[in-house]
């Protein structure tokens, strides 16, 4: 079950990660994802994780569907054994060594955090200097698990949504860690919002940045704010996320663009800084109701 020298675990070096698991269904790439790397394994079999000490934090989460009897154990003081799965998550601390084994196939979401990408999020909260998050065997954290789905389906979709979309979700997956995995909690941040000066600049900005990959870090720095408290004061004033803006503003620009003629909708996707056709229609139909090109169609006609 154990070794007399666990083994050093990083997880942006496979080699690393298939000492201890299998190889992933998917993984995310660590120059794109920068702080949070995610794998996703479906169907592992039965299988003993040899005792490892992780260089990131790892958030694990079973799948809807898994159920398997668990034993584990973190560093040489706590252990636990009973049934585990359906959405529930083990939280794993950065440098603790950790053992597991369970006993029949599961899926599983397993979330890697750089300890300096959770530490630039906890000095945005606050905190402090000083990361201590809480080990966990079955926590039931339906915010923390749903986010993990949001993460794997953008992994999946390849990134389709940008990288507002992934660094919020990034973000918020961190934040929520720290509030409610940590023994420090995050104070609930003001919601005095951003000036209307300010928060017009960043609307100017976005405005004029619409076919141009959009990223977070660089409109909180616009507006001197962390990435955290600049998407929560953002929803709070304007009643929606950055992410979901930039999407409703690119919509309206293909809707204006649609009465061009001479624009192919391949055009319009691109001039509306939509990644691709099926990109655009998709969320043209969620929010207009009808495909651009119905929407084409029906501008004509009238």
């Amino acid at each position: 079950m154990s070794s007399d020298r666990p083994l050093i675990i990083d997880p942006t070096k496979l080699g690393d990660i298939e000492q201890v698991l299998p190889t992933p269904t998917l993984i995310s790439s660590p120059e794109k994802d920068r702080g949070i790397l995610l794998m996703q394994y479906d169907r592992i079999p039965a299988h003993e994780v040899p005792e490892y000490h992780p260089l990131h934090h790892v958030v694990a989460v079973w799948g809807m569907r898994s159920k398997a009897k668990l034993e584990t154990k973190f560093d040489d003081c706590y252990r636990w054994r009973g049934m585990f799965g359906r959405g529930a998550a083990g939280v794993i601390p950065a440098g603790m060594k950790h053992w597991a084994v369970w006993d029949r196939p599961i899926t599983l979401t397993v979330i890697f955090l750089h300890p300096i990408f959770v530490q630039q999020i906890a000095s945005d909260l606050a905190i402090g200097d000083r990361i201590e998050l809480i080990p966990k065997h079955d926590t039931n954290d339906p915010s923390l698990t749903q986010l993990s789905l949001l993460l794997k389906a953008d992994l999946e979709e390849g990134h389709l949504s940008g990288s507002l979309y992934r660094e919020s979700l990034a973000t918020a997956f961190a934040a929520r860690l720290l509030n409610h995995h940590a023994v420090c909690q995050i104070k609930p941040p003001s919601t005095s919002g951003l000036s209307s000066q300010r928060l017009q600049i960043l609307l100017d900005y976005i405005h004029e940045s619409l076919t141009e990959e959009i990223r977070l870090a660089d409109l909180a720095k616009l507006v001197h704010l962390s990435k955290y408290h600049l998407c929560h004061t953002f929803k709070h004033q304007m009643g929606m996320s950055l992410h979901q803006y930039v999407i409703q503003q690119r919509v309206e620009r293909a809707k204006q663009l649609l009465k061009h003629r001479g624009m192919t909708i391949a055009d319009i996707a691109q001039a509306s800084g939509f990644s691709s056709n099926s990109h655009l229609t998709h969320h043209f139909k969620r929010l207009v109701g009808v495909t651009p090109q119905v929407a084409r169609s029906q501008d004509r006609a009238n």
